[in-house]
């Protein structure tokens, strides 16, 4: 009796105590419900608040948490960082990063004293949805109703899971119009058939369901939707079918883009997706509207900058001709006249940004080394038109980081004999290391990472020679070019050998369903197969805790980067009859620059503002309030002014700046 007694009170001690569950534990995906929970939770301490920013038109709530010790206050001194997780919806990964992030800022107090953290656990939660469902499949759209096919009826052919394994896949049937065939190299891919090697297409491909609407078309008009992640203002794709009418007109972008504009305190961007400036920088390349070695003068423009309409003009004669209607000490430049004109907006990065991305990219390659995590997973996909993060850097001016948590890691091959040295060797070897292998190991180490044939072993050398480039920059051109390289003829590509791979070696044959018959009512004997949706970019939830407690360390400290502006000395000189020469000097004592240089481009954000206050004062040079428009990172700027007072008294001198921090200092005249 005794001991069913002790069992039972050890059994009611067990439901009393709070259970460890999902909202504190890392080893599975958290549903949007369940996000929410998780932050509410956070946001019921000290130091967080939840902002309800809007309800998506799933009727999902659309939220930010805050974190910060000014969570409290009417008005923010500090800086913030804003963190966007799963603007797509189609990567659980984000998500979690973004509640681990949440979940470390809360507990570590050192991170809320300086900067406010506003955190979206889930940009399009209407889409992440559908990794919980009972039914998989890869959805990026909102439930916003969208007649995607134009006719009568809204979001009536959507998917149907016919052979009963949760999972939307592929179907194929053989047909005399097919235009696929099984790769020849594995039978895990379907590819167009390529008439010019003699190849005659056997299968047309369908993605699972039936024609619900009997147009002839399967799974044209699926439920939603917009893919937030690709509604930003920048870059917008007009006419596609998941970037929605216009930007911003999806309730959760419109009061995202209003939350951030009302925050003019926010410093810093942060993108938990598929792109990945924290390791790569950001792309560019891109082909702008504006032509700045042919630009036409609009006809109201024209009379007043004395040009000729009809005639083409490039951009030193355009600066030119805007210089001499400009106040004197005003300076035109690209940004300028691009915004005068009208010519086009900014699509690439500029190249003053690109060094301080190039830091951050070579410190997070140094952090994993020295944790020993290196590893070698594909490449990140380039950041997308659209995008939050292309937003937040072209049109905010602010710095802007993303990062890609996973990808199907790179297959191992077994390495030829030859050269036996690896990019990475060759990383660490000197100049002079490397030209003692001798031209017989040179050649063959060109050849084995498809060097262009100009680069010849005593051509390679003769460059080392002269100090055209290094070692070091070698291998970096070498991995650059293997990133970019297409297949070669007769072999898998660098991602499908990853995916089979991980599907061999890691999935356990889970992320593919193999081909099987079925008899679909409309279309007859088909095959259904094909990847497993999310296999590609969410891992095994036994990765999650790693992947996180690796990386959301570097991503916190990234703060620490932040611009910070501060009075570091002034001069006073007593000219007499009570005017005074004073020379303030403004120091950036951070590792980013105040502002980025697009956003030196762009005039954004705000200036800092440098102040000067006394009583019965006159500024005879100088302005009493001075906008402080960039300071560069680690650098320091000089300002004059010469005042007039006629009483010695003290001075308030204060530096204001709602993204980087900012003081203020006494003088005595």
């Amino acid at each position: 009796m005794k001991k069913m007694l002790f069992l039972w009170c050890f059994a009611l001690l067990i439901l009393a105590v709070p259970a460890q569950n999902a909202y504190s534990q890392f080893n599975q995906y958290h549903s949007p419900a369940e996000a929410e929970a998780m932050m509410q939770k956070i946001a019921s301490g000290g130091n967080a608040a939840m902002h309800k920013l809007a309800q998506t038109p799933g009727g999902n709530n659309y939220y930010v948490l805050e974190i910060g010790k000014e969570t409290k206050a009417a008005g923010k001194s500090l800086p913030a960082i804003f963190v966007a997780a799963n603007m797509e919806g189609n990567l659980p990964l984000s998500t979690e990063a973004a509640l681990y992030l949440a979940t470390e800022l809360a507990k570590k107090t050192e991170y809320q004293q300086n900067y406010t953290w506003y955190i979206l656990a889930n940009g399009n939660p209407d889409a992440a949805k559908t990794y919980f469902a009972a039914l998989k499949f890869e959805n990026i759209r909102n439930l916003s109703p969208i007649n995607d096919d134009m006719d009568e009826a809204i979001d009536e052919d959507g998917f149907e899971d016919l052979d009963n394994d949760g999972y939307i896949t592929q179907m194929r049937k053989k047909s005399p119009n097919g235009k696929f065939i099984i790769d020849p190299l594995s039978h895990y891919f379907m590819r167009k058939a390529d008439a010019s090697n003699g190849e005659t297409g056997i299968f047309e491909i369908y993605t699972e369901g039936i024609d619900n609407d009997k147009d002839g078309e399967y799974n044209e008009d699926p439920a939603g939707g917009v893919n937030i992640g690709a509604s930003f203002p920048h870059l917008f794709k007009y006419h596609n079918p998941t970037s929605g009418l216009y930007p911003g007109k999806e309730t959760e972008t419109y009061s995202l883009i209003e939350f951030i504009m009302n925050h003019p305190e926010i410093a810093m961007t942060i993108t938990f997706g598929t792109s990945s400036f924290i390791t790569i920088q950001p792309e560019g390349g891109r082909k702008g509207t504006a032509d700045l070695n042919n630009i036409k003068i609009p006809h109201r423009f024209a009379g007043y900058i004395n040009a000729d309409p009809e005639k083409t003009y490039n951009f030193a004669e355009v600066k030119e001709m805007v210089a001499k209607i400009m106040p004197p000490g005003m300076e035109v430049d690209e940004s300028m006249i691009i915004n005068m004109l009208g010519l086009g907006a900014a699509v690439n990065p500029e190249k003053d940004d690109l060094k301080f991305y190039a830091q951050i990219n070579k410190e997070y390659a140094d952090y994993l080394k020295n944790l020993k995590k290196e590893v070698k997973n594909l490449s990140p996909s380039p950041s997308k038109d659209a995008s939050f993060e292309l937003w937040s850097y072209y049109q905010l001016g602010i710095p802007t980081f993303s990062m890609n948590l996973w990808t199907l890691p790179e297959a191992k091959e077994e390495k030829k004999e030859g050269s036996g040295i690896t990019l990475e060797k060759l990383e660490n070897m000197s100049n002079d290391e490397f030209i003692q292998l001798g031209n017989e190991k040179i050649e063959a180490f060109l050849k084995e990472n498809n060097a262009p044939a100009q680069f010849t072993a005593e051509k390679t050398v003769e460059m080392l020679k002269s100090g055209q480039f290094s070692t070091k920059q070698m291998a970096g051109m070498m991995k650059k070019m293997a990133e970019n390289a297409p297949k070669k003829e007769g072999e898998l590509s660098k991602e499908q050998k990853a995916f089979i791979h991980y599907n061999e070696n890691s999935s356990g044959g889970k992320a593919f369903v193999a081909w099987k018959p079925f008899n679909h009512p409309q279309l007859g004997e088909v095959e259904i197969g094909g990847t497993v949706p999310f296999a590609q970019n969410t891992p095994q939830v036994n990765l999650i805790d790693s992947i996180l407690s690796t990386n959301m360390p570097f991503i916190m400290d990234l703060s620490k980067k932040l611009a910070q502006l501060s009075i570091k000395s002034t001069e006073i000189k007593n000219l007499g009859k009570g005017v005074y020469q004073i020379d303030i000097y403004i120091e950036n004592t951070g590792a980013l620059p105040f502002t980025t240089a697009m956003g030196k481009r762009n005039k954004q954000p705000a200036p800092a503002i440098l102040s000067i206050n006394g009583k019965n004062i006159s500024f005879l040079q100088g302005l009493q309030r001075t906008p402080v428009l960039a300071l560069d990172a680690k650098s320091v700027q000089k300002f004059s002014f010469m005042i007039q007072s006629a009483q010695k008294q003290s001075l308030q001198i204060k530096i204001a700046a709602p993204q980087a921090h900012g003081n203020e200092k006494t003088i005595n005249l």
